[in-house]
């Protein structure tokens, strides 16, 4: 499919052959494709970048907020456990569409949390719907539960005072079990034939 982007230029909808492929939805494609054009190739390793650049990045987020609250020690332990987790390090080698799926989740949960931290700067919170879409556009429906948290936000503008009941542990419980959600939903998905 990226080697039909690239030689076609059809990058709204990602072909197999000469047919339309829609069982997938194209984000994985196009973030491969982008990479492709940078590098003027269509070879494997070039295909499997994508994945390995969203588990560095979600393994530096994971760093980046657990250093903020409990320290760097634990921030350190954290990410260790994330790149040592055998699924997660599977994925990341891959070129399949779960890491940049699980890199989305990431980015929208973060800037979720910071949007309750300090309500009044509403594009967190847009920023977090932005990349709820992504996720959206990554694995299709299975990114649509993670709407439901900034939406009921935005539409119940009174619970700002949810804030008050977050604390350091609610950050910490989301950056640990967004991949495990994610796993849970990958075993779900692949149990169906």
């Amino acid at each position: 499919m990226v080697r039909g982007m690239l030689a076609g230029g059809n990058w709204l909808l990602p072909t197999l052959g000469e047919k339309p492929y829609i069982m997938k939805p194209p984000l994985f494609y196009w973030a491969a494709a982008f990479f492709g054009l940078i590098f003027r190739s269509s070879a494997e390793w070039v295909v499997r970048l994508p994945s390995a650049v969203s588990a560095f990045l979600v393994t530096w987020l994971t760093f980046d907020r657990v250093k903020r609250y409990p320290g760097r020690w634990p921030a350190f332990f954290s990410a260790l456990i994330l790149i040592t987790s055998y699924k997660f390090s599977l994925y990341a080698r891959r070129g399949e569409i779960e890491m940049l799926l699980t890199l989305c989740y990431a980015l929208a949960a973060s800037l979720f949390l910071d949007h309750l931290k300090a309500p009044q700067a509403r594009w967190r919170l847009y920023l977090s719907y932005a990349f709820c879409g992504l996720a959206f556009l990554a694995k299709g429906p299975a990114g649509l539960p993670f709407f439901l948290p900034p939406l009921f936000v935005a539409i119940q503008p009174s619970l700002q005072r949810i804030q008050q009941t977050q604390g350091n542990a609610s950050i910490f419980f989301l950056q640990t079990q967004v991949p495990k959600a994610h796993q849970l939903l990958l075993e779900a998905d692949s149990s169906h034939p």
